[in-house]
């Protein structure tokens, strides 16, 4: 009997659980880091509207 190369199903499957859940945190950790450099852009953004609206007073 000759011996087929290749993946069964049931490895297939065994080997895609494992990434989709070592791939949810990860996903998670990413959203939250966009979110947050979403926040912190906001926050620039009215800091430097803040500084050009005020700069021209220090003088």
């Amino acid at each position: 009997m000759k011996r087929r190369k290749g993946y069964t199903l049931v490895e297939l499957l065994v080997a895609f659980a494992i990434f989709a859940i070592l791939i949810i945190p990860v996903s998670g950790m990413i959203n939250s880091a966009i979110r947050g450099n979403k926040s912190s852009k906001e926050k620039l953004e009215l800091v430097n509207i803040f500084n050009l609206n005020y700069s021209p007073t220090k003088n």
